[in-house]
């Protein structure tokens, strides 16, 4: 509300006293009515740039009356050049007459560029661009879901060990279920300095859903994602370089994850982090179907 109020505040006097009440109570009503984040923020963006453009539009307006035509310079021809030079000099001196003025429209447009730029780059990774593995048209995210009448109301809840198994062996519908979680880890070696990072804890079928083979070695089997599986480990592809400088021999070597010492079975390839965006390492998930 406070970008939209100094959005106001731009708008010629008269119209502001006229309209500007009026603009704040129908952005109210209609922010209300729209209980999702993004869907506030977009209708935010849009009715700071109308309100942007209308109050340019009125101050223009009103230069033009005839107490202030001789602001205007004549103009000696009707090229679009000439004419945008024309109008660049009178908006320039403008905008040094009304200092106050352009100081609250340019830091409320960098405002609002700023905050479209963020949305934009939020829907396009989210909504727009594709996910960079084959078929993504076929892949979904199963969240649970308390509705407001078992006294919950969690829209979105993650789901239980249990509820997944329950997918992965009854489920007619999909052809493969995998699931994970995110930690932070720490990686301790004999004579360095701890190191933490984000780790990304996956059942085994979790990288062949994605069809995605590691560039280096393999991946989890089901038998070391049980409680009871060989401590292993899968590095990100850049982590590898910085840690073991891109050598191969790294595969089969042991790397000391939360103090317990993990075989390094496999690479995964360059640009592959998924499902975080800076995961370095997969480990088993290790869920007990007999828990």
């Amino acid at each position: 509300m406070i970008l939209l109020r100094l959005a106001v505040a731009s708008l010629p006097r008269r119209f502001r006293a006229r309209y500007g009440a009026e603009i704040l109570v129908l952005y109210r009503q209609r922010r209300a009515a729209m209980p999702r984040r993004l869907a506030g923020a977009l209708l935010l963006s849009r009715t700071l740039l109308d309100v942007l453009c209308t109050a340019v539009a009125e101050r223009r307006r009103s230069s033009f009356l005839p107490g202030n035509l001789t602001e205007i310079p004549a103009r000696n021809g009707d090229g679009l050049v000439k004419n945008l030079v024309y109008d660049l000099r009178h908006a320039a001196r403008a905008a040094l007459k009304r200092p106050g003025y352009t100081a609250i429209v340019v830091s409320t447009l960098a405002l609002g560029i700023g905050a479209n730029i963020a949305i934009f780059t939020v829907v396009n990774g989210v909504l727009l661009r594709p996910l960079p593995f084959d078929e993504p048209d076929r892949l979904y995210r199963v969240y649970g879901r308390f509705d407001p009448e078992s006294g919950f109301d969690f829209p979105q809840f993650e789901l239980s060990p249990p509820e997944f198994i329950d997918y992965r062996e009854q489920a007619e519908t999909m052809q493969s279920v995998a699931a994970y979680r995110g930690s932070g880890v720490t990686i301790t070696a004999d004579g360095t300095e701890p190191q933490r990072v984000i780790a990304a804890y996956v059942s085994a079928d979790f990288f062949g859903l994605l069809r995605t083979d590691p560039s280096l070695g393999r991946t989890f089997t089901p038998q070391e994602d049980l409680p009871d599986g060989e401590p292993v480990v899968i590095l990100e592809h850049g982590y590898w370089q910085d840690r073991f400088g891109g050598d191969d021999s790294a595969i089969g070597s042991t790397l000391r994850v939360n103090s317990i010492e993990r075989t390094i079975i496999g690479v995964m390839p360059a640009g592959f982090s998924h499902p975080f965006p800076r995961t370095r390492l997969w480990l088993p998930l290790g869920i007990d179907p007999g828990d």
